[in-house]
């Protein structure tokens, strides 16, 4: 039986995940990671997404990008195909890596955009690896809150927009809302 397609909307934002097969681990090293941010950075310059957040865990990722057009599924094909095989050359293995097909849902309002904000930056913490968001390394949150270096294709105002006109207040807003317990 095939698979429904995906009805993609230009200009939508969507909140994206993709896990290794059999929940397994993705990314190993740290060059595993930096060839990841280094693909999303060649996919969202080539098709012209905006990437609001990305957060790379150990089994999987996840990633908010808005696509000006509907090219979602053509750029999440590309980034996890060419990661995958780049992957298992460095890994010697064969096979699948990712599982099911990439998950998405757009967010059809201000509101989901907030919780998905949030629940983005905080999965570091959930999955052990960190106790605070900032403290994830893998993760654009800290950049976003200007506490490391900003990647020149990310998106925060993206983001910030959603919680202020003004940059030094939005981030103190966006701070509040995601570290808040």
């Amino acid at each position: 039986m095939a698979r429904r397609l995906r009805f993609l909307e230009p200009n939508g934002i969507y909140h994206l995940n993709t896990s290794g097969v059999n929940r397994g681990a993705v990314f190993v090293t740290r060059e595993d990671r930096l060839r990841f941010v280094t693909l999303l950075e060649r996919v969202v310059r080539r098709l012209g997404w905006l990437c609001q957040e990305y957060c790379l865990l150990t089994t999987h990722f996840h990633l908010v990008v808005q696509t000006p057009e509907p090219n979602l599924s053509r750029g999440m094909h590309w980034l996890n195909g060419v990661y995958a095989q780049s992957f298992n050359r460095r890994h010697e293995r064969e096979g699948h890596l990712f599982g099911d097909r990439f998950h998405a849902v757009q967010a059809l309002n201000d509101g989901h955009l907030l919780e998905v904000t949030r629940y983005v930056a905080r999965n570091p913490i959930r999955a052990g690896l960190c106790r605070e968001p900032s403290e994830w390394e893998w993760s654009s949150y800290g950049a976003m809150i200007a506490h490391r270096a900003p990647l020149a294709f990310m998106d925060y105002d993206g983001v910030l927009r959603r919680f202020g006109q003004r940059r030094g207040a939005a981030i103190r807003a966006v701070r509040a809302f995601v570290e808040e317990p």
